[in-house]
């Protein structure tokens, strides 16, 4: 796919790639990424405005257990005979039409079009979604 704005194509297994080596390494300069990769650096700065975007959303829609909560959530789970658990993630697909656009990006292993949600249960009444 192309970034908007820009002519150079890079795969959404780049982009992620670039996103989490960026992000591991910030105190590397903007050239030694984009050669790294083989990117220009305008690329660069716009896939790192979405590693930006994302750290930023990260507090709004993720929220930890205090201790107590955590005390609580243990004992639900330990009561189902499952010890020293305070909380199960897990994901699935939910089967989408043929987008218009960018059909690569939601084209699952299974070889159908998807979205993908990520559900994490924290206590049994309590659950929390987001789709990626």
């Amino acid at each position: 796919y192309c970034i908007e704005g820009d002519s150079e194509k890079v795969t959404p297994l780049k982009d992620i790639t670039v996103s989490l080596w960026f992000a591991a390494n910030e105190a590397t300069s903007f050239r030694e990424v984009s050669d790294r990769f083989d990117i220009t650096k305008s690329t660069l700065f716009k896939i790192v405005r979405v590693t930006y975007f994302l750290s930023n959303l990260y507090p709004r829609v993720t929220k930890w257990s205090n201790d107590l909560e955590k005390v609580e959530i243990e004992t639900n789970f330990r009561n189902s005979n499952c010890p020293g658990v305070v909380g199960i993630i897990d994901d699935t697909h939910i089967r989408i039409d043929k987008p218009a656009e960018d059909r690569d990006s939601y084209l699952n292993r299974k070889h159908f079009y998807s979205i993908q949600v990520i559900i994490s249960i924290i206590v049994y009444t309590y659950i929390t979604g987001q789709y990626l």
